[in-house]
């Protein structure tokens, strides 16, 4: 170790202090796992009228420079110059490495050279594998759409290569790649932090069962006290909810607040298969009738009737159907105020009301919440984010080259998207996995949940928040004005979809540039394209598999970008406060449902429906580890993707306009009943990363 540090010492020391230099050159290895090299590194720089320096090298005994995530510092001298001269604009870079290790890779992220006489500042983005005697030939700032490309050749092959790369298949109504790529691995300090979560999730767990003396298999629970003792035993913080989960106000909440908030809807008329009356609900409705509720615009809905007919994960256990009433008050407070748990009415499936028994209609909430879990976990979360954008990034990757603008703003909000996805088949999406434990619905179930949502392409459809809001009929700020995700999550889209159109229109400069750009057309057909046909599958994108003007080109990617950052902290980020204290809402449910209000429920039958321990000590740990998120705050990206200085100016201009949002939301949190700071941007990641 000592004779390696004075080789660096003498090396750096030599190449800093040539004497006569005009230009120094830094040259940045990459962020990923095995990204350093020992082999020798070549570069020629090449200027706008086809000047170029002299073969440029660099390289050290034992492998002093080009270490991973690492910059080396080099200058280049007046004769290494060679026909470049001092007022020079460099064009491209010219890049290669020769070394006697077989395929000695590297991953450079950048080359920097600076002018020291002039003060300009030539970056030559790499951010790829570099293979052993393969030249690479990188543009000023590589930043260019294919018409305009210099080295079609070598992009082209590039794309080829990521083509055969990031191959995917349908896996039963969504499509999954098949390998993951080296890219989108986790370095191995971010694999070794969750391996390490999840051992001390196992140990935890065991701890419990010894010092307590239960059966691993079975815990009947003596009291909710015990459900929350849970909490010190694994070493978290106490969720909310504790003290306020069976609370009607907080039950209307967590459709505005929670993990799932884009399925309530105004009611405009009363569906016939919920047949309720006034009678049911006279003091429920601040003296109103029901005809005058809906005149109003105070009275909403959430049907789960998807869940009709989807299997469960044994034959003893149920999942409901339910179709939910919600009443806005004259405080503002949404209500719930009849429930309906399965689809069609009848003696044996009555509407339940808060004029029933107390523990009665306490009991009908925990099996709403039970389906509104299921729902949430398959549809919202799984199937909305990542099922839904693994396609999207897989077909982005084959089709749109790592130069084109497009991809460059795209790309930070891709990371270890694909990594997770991966984890999840192995650890929640196999037999006998995380979902046969926590899922009233299981793994089959969920899977069954998850195909009949896509199949309905209702589904598979990428998010556009004014229209989904106009859509629901909540698109009027006047309607719910305590409606605090929908009011924060348009500040953000607002932000995102000006920071998308603003950059679109730097490189888009007239539509016959979008109409030419076979990148983009190709990537917009593929995922329009049907998965029986190869495709991704995605309904109703803009444009239809042809991209014909910017404005849906804009509507796109404000989309995608939407649902990989503010659309997953959505529905991800709360997952332990909204599940992590069992009775606020039970992944599974043992015993049945309530069929009559005149059949009084008492706290031993809520006990006694609550998970088992195995159940209940999986949902603590699963949704401990799926709010921790591994991705930076929105707009402070892990990769700089974006040198082009035009370019770079949109993106902190975005950053300024996330710190107005910050702003906005603080303020209204200082007027709110219960602040909301899910989607302060400081708080929403910029990737699928949990």
């Amino acid at each position: 170790m000592q004779l390696l540090a004075l080789l660096t010492l003498i090396s750096v020391v030599t190449s800093c202090c040539v004497s006569g230099s005009e230009l120094g050159i830094k040259i940045y290895t990459g962020d990923k796992e095995d990204a350093g090299t020992t082999a020798g590194v070549h570069i020629v720089l090449h200027g706008d009228n086809g000047e170029s320096s002299n073969e440029l090298y660099y390289g050290s005994f034992f492998g002093a420079y080009f270490w991973r995530s690492r910059a080396d510092e080099f200058v280049i001298n007046k004769s290494e110059m060679s026909a470049l001269g001092v007022h020079t604009t460099l064009s491209h870079a010219e890049l290669w490495t020769s070394g006697w290790i077989l395929n000695n890779s590297w991953y450079v992220d950048r080359i920097a050279v600076e002018n020291a006489v002039t003060g300009a500042e030539y970056i030559f983005p790499i951010q790829r594998w570099v293979n052993v005697g393969k030249h690479y030939f990188i543009d000023h700032l590589d930043t260019a759409l294919p018409q305009q490309e210099k080295f079609p050749e070598q992009r082209e092959a590039e794309l080829q290569r990521k083509f055969n790369e990031y191959q995917f298949s349908d896996r039963g109504g969504f499509v999954l790649v098949d390998k993951l790529p080296t890219n989108e691995k986790y370095l191995p300090e971010h694999l070794e932090a969750t391996k390490r979560s999840e051992r001390n999730a196992k140990w935890n767990a065991k701890k419990y069962l010894m010092f307590t003396g239960n059966a691993w298999f079975w815990k009947e629970w003596k009291s909710l006290k015990e459900l929350s003792e849970l909490f010190d035993v694994f070493g978290y913080r106490e969720p909310k909810h504790v003290d306020d989960w069976d609370d009607d106000v907080q039950f209307g909440r967590q459709r505005l607040e929670g993990t799932n908030t884009n399925l309530i809807e105004l009611v405009t008329s009363l569906p016939d298969k919920f047949p309720i009356t006034d009678d049911m609900v006279h003091n429920l409705l601040d003296g109103m009738s029901l005809r005058e509720a809906v005149q109003q615009k105070r009275l909403f809905i959430t049907d789960l009737h998807i869940l009709d007919g989807i299997p469960t994960r044994d034959e003893d256990t149920i999942i409901c159907a339910p179709i939910a009433l919600f009443f806005n008050d004259e405080k503002n407070d949404l209500r719930p105020i009849a429930i309906q748990l399965f689809q069609t009415p009848g003696k044996s499936n009555p509407i339940f009301t808060p004029n029933d028994p107390v523990k009665t209609w306490s009991f009908v909430k925990m099996w709403y919440k039970n389906a509104d879990m299921a729902y949430q976990s398959g549809i919202v979360h799984l199937g909305k984010t990542h099922f839904l954008m693994e396609g999207v990034i897989a077909s982005t990757h084959r089709h749109v080259s790592q130069s084109h603008p497009v991809y460059k703003i795209l790309a930070p909000h891709f990371l270890y998207t694909l990594q997770v996805a991966k984890m999840a088949e192995k650890n929640i999406l196999a037999p006998g996995a995380g979902l046969d434990k926590v899922a009233s619905n299981g793994l089959e179930g969920m899977m069954t949940l998850i195909e009949k949502a896509f199949s309905d392409m209702k589904m598979n459809v990428i998010t556009y928040l004014p229209e989904d809001l106009k859509r629901r009929g909540v698109d009027d700020m006047d309607i719910l004005p305590n409606y605090h995700s929908r009011n924060d999550a348009l500040l953000l889209h607002t932000a995102i979809e000006k920071y998308v159109q603003t950059y679109v229109d730097l490189y888009y400069t007239h539509q016959d540039l979008l109409h030419g750009d076979v990148e983009i057309q190709g990537w917009v057909r593929e995922m329009a394209t049907p998965r029986a046909d190869g495709g991704v599958g995605v309904s109703e994108l803009p444009g239809q598999g042809q991209m014909t003007n910017k404005g849906d080109l804009t509507k796109l990617l404000t989309s995608i970008i939407y649902t990989c950052s503010v659309g997953h902290s959505v529905t991800n980020d709360l997952q332990y406060d909204e599940y992590g204290f069992v009775p606020n809402s039970a992944g599974v449910l043992r015993g049945t449902p309530p069929t009559t209000p005149e059949d009084p429920v008492t706290q031993d039958d809520i006990l006694a429906a609550l998970p088992e321990m195995t159940s209940a000590l999986s949902q603590i740990a699963l949704t401990w580890a799926f709010s921790n998120t591994r991705t930076n705050s929105l707009g402070d990206f892990e990769t700089d993707y974006i040198y082009d200085p035009k370019a770079v100016a949109v993106v902190e201009q975005f950053r300024e306009d996330l710190k107005a949002v910050s702003e906005q939301i603080k303020d209204r949190n200082l007027h709110r009943k219960s602040p909301y700071t899910t989607l302060l941007p400081e708080n929403v990641r910029n990737a699928i990363s949990g």
